[in-house]
């Protein structure tokens, strides 16, 4: 964990230096300068200008079947809380580390709290910016742009994203390096986290009984679950060889869909139910934050009936957004798979565990220490 938490310092610092440094240059930037710095990039490559580049995604659009609104509409801001979930929704994984901190009934709280204001405070901060000097109806021909790879006349180097408007602001190699490490050390810490996250996964299922003996199986030298670790890694590159050779709808947004449901909807709808559930009502009376309440109704109730709305807000863009649909037949049938093994995998060693006189049932009878 020392290893990782300065590896979390650096790769963190950096990248968010690099977003800061994008988010200052569109800040500090006019309209009309946006616009003469396009328009010479252009030149330079022999692209198409501001009012040409807007023209055409217009008509490219039309011919696909989207109108380029002309202002903001609901469907529409709904629809990007698609893209938002993404800064904030694995801001679960800090309780990974949960039982290593001294105080987690504070530090886990204040820790995912920030997790969720500093992205949402990047993400309007963009907003803002990019509304203010790429303006609204150029923004949303960019990103069709962007999105689809290609714009007939564009010959720029680099798809026109909020990274590639601040590429074309500031030339100096030295803060282009920056401003791109920030994408790039996000990808990179992704990795990182999962090593962390899905070994030690596999250890709480092994500690509960969910699994092998051999989950629980701590290296001495490391003090960590290796085995573990090499699992991750077999299954990782498992995953990256199948999704680079026969990439399909199912491995790419169909699989956040499927988390969606499983991971957060299943949470926050036991976070709806669970102070009024009489069978667990000693693990809500051992709770510190069971006198939180908001009108006499439990704040993780109202957390939970929160959750709930925005994750059905995300789960109809995931699947039914025009152009986009993601849930198919496929889908369906690695659904029902999925969580068919999940069910029989938990009886599986619950009948394991009976058959030795082990009834597991009382791993969850107690308010876990995290």
């Amino acid at each position: 964990m020392n290893l990782f938490a300065i590896a979390q310092k650096v790769v963190m610092g950096l990248a968010m230096l690099g977003g800061i440094v994008i988010l200052l240059v569109l800040t500090f930037t006019t309209h009309e300068g946006f616009v003469a710095t396009w328009n010479n990039i252009a030149a330079q490559f022999g692209s198409l200008d501001y009012n040409t580049f807007l023209e055409t995604a217009r008509t490219a659009m039309a011919e696909a079947g989207t109108t380029l609104k002309p202002t903001w509409n609901w469907f529409d801001t709904l629809g990007v809380m698609v893209a938002g979930s993404w800064l904030f929704a694995y801001s679960y994984c800090i309780t990974f580390i949960a039982g290593e901190v001294k105080r987690p009934d504070k530090t886990i709280i204040l820790s995912n709290l920030f997790a969720v204001l500093v992205p949402a405070v990047f993400m309007i901060w963009l907003s803002v910016v990019l509304y203010r000097v790429v303006g609204f109806e150029f923004l949303s021909a960019a990103a069709w742009v962007d999105n689809n790879g290609e714009l007939a006349g564009y010959t720029v180097p680099w798809l026109p994203n909020f990274v590639g408007f601040a590429a074309m602001i500031v030339r100096n190699p030295f803060m282009l390096i920056l401003m791109a490490s920030s994408f790039i050390l996000f990808n990179i810490w992704y990795v990182a986290l999962s090593y962390m996250a899905f070994p030690r996964i596999l250890f709480a299922w092994g500690m509960d009984r969910m699994g092998p003996k051999w989950f629980t199986d701590i290296d001495y030298r490391w003090a960590t679950p290796v085995k573990n670790h090499i699992l991750c890694f077999i299954l990782g590159e498992i995953a990256i060889g199948l999704y680079a050779w026969r990439g399909q709808p199912i491995e790419g947004l169909s699989v956040t869909g499927l988390e969606i449901v499983s991971v957060f909807g299943v949470t926050a709808l036991a976070a709806v139910l669970f102070p009024y559930v009489k069978r667990v009502a000693n693990i809500w009376e051992a709770s510190p934050y069971r006198k939180w309440n908001i009108l006499g109704i439990p704040v993780v109730t109202i957390g939970g009936i929160v959750n709930l709305i925005y994750l059905i807000i995300l789960f109809i863009f995931f699947f039914f957004m025009p152009g986009k649909e993601e849930f198919t037949l496929t889908s369906a049938v690695i659904y029902a798979l999925i969580w068919g093994f999940g069910i029989l995998w938990y009886f599986l060693w619950k009948r394991r565990n009976k058959d030795v006189g082990v009834d597991i049932s009382m791993t969850y009878g107690e308010l876990p220490p995290d």
